[in-house]
């Protein structure tokens, strides 16, 4: 009897912290690669590469450049109507203007690439800010002279308090942005060349906003006027997904994703610590995250597999969730700059 409420305390303890473990970890806070395969990875060649780069910041946008910040923190789920993204030009030194979200797409070079990228959780509005400027700095750094549009894609991801009640919030939110998402890619024009990068619950919007540009629906909604087969499909970098492995599959919640990709290049991570307890963000399903173990085929994905790449990158970003060992690396920014926006 003196041992019951010992054992049940410790049990609880270790619960209580792998929870607390999960939810700070899940903030978005060099060796070769291993190609996976169906069934799994994993030998990995590995390199030193002591790469240092200034992560944060105020970077300067090439003159040649635009740099946009898109915000969804002040809207809440989907109306009827749903109301116009908050629109923000960078105008240098950390600067921002606000502007028309219409101006977005009035006044696109047509010569340009367009890059979206999607930050991961607990990213307060400034942080956001900061790291999209963070990840312009390293694309740029490996791509070619051509124009870029890149554009930071801001939702609402602060820390809230409960660790469990933060990640399951969270997730319930990329659904919202996963519909916002699609909807801001179907006004873009038809043949632009768009190229999405997305990290831990950013990726999870990502492949929710294809999903939905598709077809799709996300938590009861959908587009009225879904993509029509003349529009150029868009290529995708995802780093440490924090996406169901099998949710990619035909049938699938986000089963229409890999209808409106060119390319997916996934960088998955195996020793990642925080993903290997992402069956913690939901109850009863117990899923496998696909940043840490691939892309499980539920069903037969026929051609569409061909379209996906993956990559264990484990040997570069280590036992880590954090942005910045992939951001920081020349042999990751060189496959995501040929995969986005090298020659097709």
């Amino acid at each position: 009897m003196i041992y019951a409420p010992v054992q049940s305390t410790r049990v609880h303890n270790l619960f209580v912290s792998a929870l607390l473990w999960i939810a700070t970890a899940f903030a978005a806070t060099q060796p070769g690669f291993a190609e996976s395969t169906e069934s799994g990875y994993y030998t990995t060649d590995c390199y030193t590469d002591n790469c240092c780069c200034p992560f944060d910041g105020c970077a300067a946008a090439r003159p040649q450049d635009e740099i946009w910040l898109i915000s969804t923190r002040s809207l809440d789920r989907p109306m009827c109507d749903s109301p116009e993204l908050d629109a923000y030009r960078y105008t240098g030194n950390c600067e921002w203007e606000s502007t028309d979200s219409q101006d977005c797409f009035a006044n696109a070079n047509p010569a340009a690439s367009t890059v979206v990228w999607v930050h991961g959780n607990q990213i307060d509005a400034w942080s956001a800010q900061q790291r999209g400027l963070g990840v312009y700095r390293q694309l740029v750094t490996v791509a070619d002279p051509r124009p870029m549009r890149f554009m930071i894609w801001s939702w609402p991801s602060d820390k809230i308090k409960g660790p469990l009640n933060d990640i399951r919030t969270k997730a319930w939110r990329t659904d919202t942005d996963g519909y916002y998402l699609g909807r801001f890619l179907q006004r873009m024009h038809p043949q632009s060349d768009v190229g999405l990068i997305g990290f831990s619950y950013g990726a999870r919007i990502v492949s929710g906003g294809l999903h939905v540009l598709a077809g799709g629906e996300l938590d009861g909604w959908a587009l009225q006027t879904p993509a029509g087969a003349d529009r150029r499909p868009p290529r995708v970098a995802l780093f440490a997904a924090a996406v169901h492995d099998y949710w990619l599959s035909p049938g699938a919640y986000h089963g229409l994703a890999l209808q409106q990709v060119d390319r997916l290049i996934l960088f998955n991570n195996s020793c990642d610590p925080v993903l290997s307890r992402y069956r913690f963000v939901s109850r009863g399903e117990n899923p496998d995250a696909m940043g840490h173990s691939g892309v499980t085929w539920y069903s037969d994905p026929g051609k569409i597999a061909d379209r996906v790449e993956q990559w264990d990158a484990a040997c570069i970003v280590g036992k880590e969730h954090t942005l910045e060992p992939y951001i920081c690396s020349p042999k990751i920014m060189g496959q995501v700059n040929d995969a986005l926006l090298g020659s097709h």
